[in-house]
């Protein structure tokens, strides 16, 4: 049964979570095409993608939206060039240089995570979106998620939900690894996004946890949905408040 998408602009972060969904049901043989959407530009943008089933180090691009199906570790050089490409794309939408490298090194690290954590063959994706003092960027992988992962620390084997877990790993220096001070990277990624206007959004099997700045009222949130597995981190940020 097809459950159409409503024809109206997907956000980024919205986008990639929905191909990780359909990825996820399209294993079941009662869901084949579960989802559609035919007007939305980012998502006829994913899917023709044709992620995961296209070569690693694939990619598109459409103005300064880029996509890429990740290759097999961070000395390819079709990653040094999208991030290059990142940075290069936030100094001439009026992101100041410091930050600018900031942020590109954020969404770097949160990939190194898909490298290091993830456990599966089926590639990562990576894509970002820079409009005037604007980023959404998001990555999103279909592995072990990080319960998984972090319960491989004997320090951390008394977690037992994917929600602890996450909070867990949010904080800085906690690794899957015993004595390993290089964590998950995720205080790196809500540091560097800690002043400006929007919102990070972490997922991980059914728990969500959101760190909204997009008001002066900055709140930290929780909650459950459906399982899906792996980790898909989404970040919208600007320089200027988000207008009603």
């Amino acid at each position: 049964m097809k459950s159409p998408i409503p024809d109206r602009e997907l956000t980024l972060a919205a986008a990639i979570e929905l191909l990780c969904i359909e990825q996820h049901l399209s294993k079941s043989a009662n869901t084949p095409d579960c989802l559609r959407s035919n007007q939305s530009r980012l998502w006829r943008l994913l899917k023709g993608l044709n992620w995961p089933s296209c070569p690693r180090g694939s990619g598109v691009q459409l103005g300064s939206t880029r996509l890429m199906v990740l290759p097999l570790d961070s000395r390819d050089w079709q990653w040094t060039a999208f991030l290059h490409s990142l940075q290069r794309d936030l100094k001439q939408h009026s992101f100041p240089d410091q930050l600018s490298g900031a942020l590109t090194g954020a969404m770097g690290e949160m990939v190194d995570n898909v490298w290091e954590h993830s456990e599966t063959c089926v590639p990562g994706l990576a894509a970002y979106e820079v409009t005037h003092r604007r980023l959404d960027f998001g990555v999103a992988d279909l592995g072990i998620g990080i319960l998984r992962s972090i319960r491989r620390n004997p320090n951390y084997r008394y977690l037992n939900s994917s929600m602890e877990a996450l909070q867990k790993a949010v904080l800085r220096g906690v690794s899957r690894l015993r004595d390993q001070n290089r964590g998950y990277g995720f205080s790196r990624l809500l540091q560097a996004v800690a002043e400006l206007w929007g919102f990070t959004r972490l997922r991980s099997s059914e728990a969500v946890l959101v760190f909204d700045r997009r008001t002066e009222k900055r709140r930290r949130l929780q909650r459950y949905l459906p399982p899906l597995p792996g980790v898909q981190i989404a970040v919208s940020c600007g320089l200027d408040a988000i207008a009603d």
